[in-house]
């Protein structure tokens, strides 16, 4: 029995539930953090987020994405580079302090640091390292303009400069909300705050000293002390490595089909190429093309395939290749395909769903159909709606949505938080590959990984996707699909190439 668009819908309420949060907030003022996104030598630009698409809570550093923390009420590195160390930059012990008293920081060290590029430029974190209660101070949006936080740099030549905040925000477990519009910011042993300057231009200069001042708005305790810490969000922890995989030895993916590695490999070039693959619903908003200058398309090699959400539709593509009918389904597959949204694509209302790797066998893992380790799983990619950039463009969070056997009726969703995360411009190239390897019946040892240009975006381990060996990798789920239950707001098209799918990892394509 093979999936069909119908079934695909009644995904919604689980879709809506698992996205309330982030759907029924009118206003985010979410956390910069100075959000780099990092590629390497492929990297167009370092993207630093802000808007009202979603922000620093709890759980994630950047909630329209998913992007976890590692811990909750958020990661950070002390003086000496230790995680989660003791050691702050600054500190503080406040006692009994009255509403309007300044509280300096000196805080520079760490200033130097972001000047001299030793660490990114994340910010501030401030957490309370001994007594107790909590401390509330004025943040940016306070209506006390004298009170609302700054930075003071003093450089060697005599030179001052008054700093305001990009961005500011405290983590409160008690809420799934960004905290990032409210007036106040609060520290205390269960409440970290994060307050974010865009620095200027050294222009040659030496910085002597960097003060980070804020005022008291209340105390909640007769003595606390606050610690000035590095924030350190998942993707400025990992160690930036293109890994080149068997692609580096094909340039232009040329004859990359001849390795023995490698199951299938497709350009898109000739009409023929969909003859391997199974078709799961009746679609055929999907079409090969070689330039489409009104989308702002650019080949990346040739012809592309192209997928567009209708307006007032869910479906654009959804083929599948199934591995029974090249001879044997795997235990552990990689998945590597070139994505490209257009001029077009601006999933406003809600996400939906990608490409990715399969083993539903028409019976679970997809569609609330729950996964029980018996009936079948699904590791498709994921995007979410889109959040604005300070240049005036938007990127979309790209991640997975997932059913396993450890998860409820409806899938999870997995944002790709590592490395140059799963943030993506419009009208770029981006190498995507995924890597499922199977647990063993009985164990929790599957494995997920995700790239994004040969860099690693997500990992996790320790996952139970089946209890039976006859459950395996069924297919590649080659799908575009807006929803939940959502239908399209308007047309938009994304793209597709060099899609390879091989038994060892793949890597980008080299020129």
């Amino acid at each position: 029995m093979w999936i069909l668009e119908s079934s695909e819908s009644s995904e919604a309420h689980a879709y809506r539930s698992r996205q309330s949060e982030a759907q029924t907030v009118s206003v985010f003022r979410f956390l910069t953090i100075a959000l780099v996104l990092y590629a390497g030598a492929l990297a167009a630009e370092p993207i630093p987020l802000s808007g009202d698409a979603g922000g620093a809570t709890c759980h994630y550093y950047m909630l329209a994405g998913k992007l976890a923390w590692k811990r909750q009420l958020g990661d950070w590195a002390d003086v000496s580079g230790e995680p989660y160390g003791e050691k702050a930059y600054a500190a503080e012990e406040l006692r009994g302090t009255r509403e309007g008293t300044p509280v300096s920081f000196d805080v520079s060290a760490l200033a130097r640091e972001w000047l001299t590029a030793a660490h990114p430029n994340t910010g501030v974190f401030l957490r309370g390292t001994s007594g107790g209660g909590s401390i509330a101070f004025h943040s940016r949006e306070s209506v006390d303009l004298e009170s609302r936080p700054f930075l003071d740099l003093v450089w060697a030549d005599g030179s001052r400069e008054r700093l305001a905040p990009v961005s500011d925000t405290f983590l409160d477990c008690t809420t799934n909300r960004s905290s990032g519009a409210g007036r106040l910011l609060r520290v205390g042993r269960d409440q970290t705050t994060l307050v974010v300057f865009d620095l200027p231009q050294q222009r040659g200069r030496k910085l002597a000293a960097a003060h980070l001042g804020l005022h008291v708005a209340k105390q909640y305790a007769h003595a606390l002390t606050v610690g000035v810490f590095r924030p350190v969000p998942v993707w400025a922890a990992t160690k930036v490595v293109v890994e080149d995989g068997l692609a580096a030895r094909f340039p232009g993916d040329r004859n990359i089909a001849t390795h023995p590695d490698v199951i299938l490999a497709l350009t898109f070039e000739t009409p023929d190429w969909q003859r391997e693959w199974k078709r799961l619903s009746p679609s055929r908003t999907h079409e090969m093309v070689g330039d489409d200058e009104n989308n702002d398309f650019k080949p990346l090699d040739g012809a592309a395939l192209k997928a567009t959400l209708k307006k007032g539709k869910n479906n654009a593509l959804n083929l599948s290749y199934p591995f029974a009918r090249a001879g044997k389904e795997p235990e552990e597959i990689y998945f590597r395909y070139y994505l490209r949204f257009g001029e077009d694509w601006s999933p406003d209302v809600e996400g939906g769903k990608l490409p990715g790797i399969a083993g539903t066998y028409g019976k679970g893992g997809w569609g609330m159909r729950r996964s029980d380790g018996k009936n079948g799983w699904s590791a498709r990619g994921a995007f979410w709606r889109t959040a604005t950039v300070p240049d005036g463009g938007t990127v979309t969070p790209v991640g997975s949505y997932v059913y396993h056997a450890d998860v409820g009726d409806a899938g999870t969703h997995w944002g790709w938080n590592r490395g140059p995360t799963g943030l993506m411009r419009n009208n770029r190239w981006y190498a995507i590959e995924q890597y499922v390897k199977l647990n063993t019946p009985g164990e929790r040892n599957g494995v997920f990984r995700a790239w994004v240009d040969g860099q690693l975006a997500y990992e996790r381990d320790g996952l139970r996707f089946r209890d039976l060996d006859s459950i395996k990798i069924e297919s590649i789920w080659l799908n575009v699909y807006h929803g939940g239950r959502a239908k399209s707001p308007r047309d938009m098209s994304l793209y597709i190439d060099n899609l390879v799918i091989a038994k060892r990892y793949i890597g980008p394509r080299v020129p």
